[in-house]
């Protein structure tokens, strides 16, 4: 059963569910700074009781639906890039991730993300205008301070 709530003074919003074998949170929010011509979601999930499976799909559209994933490639690092219309997404965080076609939807992300108890895993999405460089690329990890740290210093009035 899902439930969920904003984190006070954020724009992180904070989801649990229960499964079979334990409890799953997650954790999204846009990216704090913004950048001009591209859009930055996080997501992070952990097993906060008991171990975790968890199976992740992404089916990035554009248009409206009438635009669907094309070009993609992996890195040797398991990053993920692509076409969707004129935007450029970059997934990071993937793992195993196998791109595949999907009926009419067009191509998807998807795999199996497996946690032990307490383990967390993060996942960052780039939606840009143009293909941003590996150079750009960051570490899921400093986005999530960056957001928090702004999160916080709202919420005391900072």
């Amino acid at each position: 059963m899902p439930g969920g709530h904003d984190e006070e003074g954020s724009l992180i919003r904070r989801s649990r569910w229960a499964t079979e074998d334990g409890i799953v949170e997650s954790r999204e929010a846009p990216a704090f700074p913004g950048d001009r011509g591209r859009a930055v979601l996080l997501r992070r999930g952990r097993a906060a009781e008991g171990p975790a499976r968890v199976r992740v799909v992404l089916p990035p559209l554009g248009a409206y639906g009438t635009q669907s994933l094309r070009e993609a490639r992996r890195d040797d690092c398991g990053v993920w890039t692509a076409r969707v219309g004129d935007l450029h997404p970059r997934w990071t965080g993937g793992g195993d991730v196998s791109c595949s076609e999907v009926g009419s939807t067009g191509a998807q992300f998807t795999f199996d993300l497996v946690l032990d108890a307490g383990q967390r895993h993060d996942l960052v999405l780039e939606l840009g205008e143009r293909q941003v460089s590996a150079a750009g690329l960051c570490a899921p990890s400093d986005p999530w301070s960056r957001t928090e740290r702004s999160a916080c210093g709202r919420r005391s009035g900072l």
